[in-house]
């Protein structure tokens, strides 16, 4: 019985998760200025990487912790931007805030999500 309940929970929870990434994909790719060829794909790229209860996904990243608020609203803009593209002044700006680390800097939040990314294979 614990057994089936866990599982119903975990249903319940992929599906709130699910839910959350698919309505905050939009404003995460306006927060990160993605290209407008991107922007109409911003949904079914951050989904994808959302584990179902019967398949993988992709991986988690900092694409998802920003739909997921997990990296502070006024710190999402590299880490949303560099979901869709390394562009020269995104890296430009990983490298300047490497050369003084400060703990709250957008690249540091950036790290930190990036750090827990486990590429092809989240369940």
């Amino acid at each position: 019985m614990e057994n089936k309940l866990n599982e119903q929970l975990s249903e319940l929870e992929m599906a709130e998760l699910t839910q959350l990434v698919g309505w905050e994909a939009t404003r995460v790719a306006d927060v990160g200025d993605w290209p407008e060829w991107m922007k109409s794909t911003a949904k079914e790229s951050l989904l994808s990487r959302v584990p179902t209860v019967d398949s993988k996904a992709s991986g988690f990243d900092a694409g998802i912790a920003c739909t997921l608020d997990l990296i502070p609203r006024s710190k999402q803009v590299l880490s949303a931007a560099l979901h869709a593209a390394y562009t020269p002044d995104k890296v430009a700006q990983v490298i300047k805030e490497m050369e003084n680390i400060d703990a709250d800097s957008e690249t540091v939040w950036w790290l930190a999500a990036c750090s827990v990314c486990d590429e092809g294979g989240v369940m």
